[in-house]
C-alpha cells in the first residue's frame, strides 16, 4: 500500500526535513520492522510511505516525536498534518 504524508504550518505553508512516523495498527504484519515506519519530509513537506500489507485501517502520525493524531488509511491517500 501507498500513501502520502503532508506536512504543513498553521499558514499552510509545506514543511521540509522533519521527521514522520506512521505508527501501523497490529494487523499488518510487520514482521522485522518495530509498529513504526519513518521517512522525512522532501522540500514540498511530502513523505511518502509503502507497506507490503494492503490491509487498510487508522494509524498514528507523529511529527518530530510529537503525536499529530489518529488518521484512517487508505491505498494512495495523502494525510495532512498541521505542525
Amino acid at each position: 500500500m501507498k500513501f502520502d504524508v503532508h506536512v504543513i504550518d498553521d499558514e499552510e505553508r509545506s514543511q521540509s526535513g522533519l521527521c514522520v512516523e506512521v505508527g501501523l495498527p497490529e494487523s499488518f504484519p510487520l514482521s522485522p520492522l518495530s509498529g513504526k515506519i519513518t521517512e522525512y519530509t522532501d522540500e514540498n513537506g511530502h513523505a511518502s510511505f509503502e507497506t507490503a500489507n494492503d490491509a487498510y485501517g487508522e494509524v498514528t502520525i507523529y511529527v518530530n516525536g510529537e503525536n499529530k493524531g489518529r488518521f484512517d488509511l487508505e491505498e494512495g491517500a495523502e494525510l495532512t498534518v498541521v505542525v
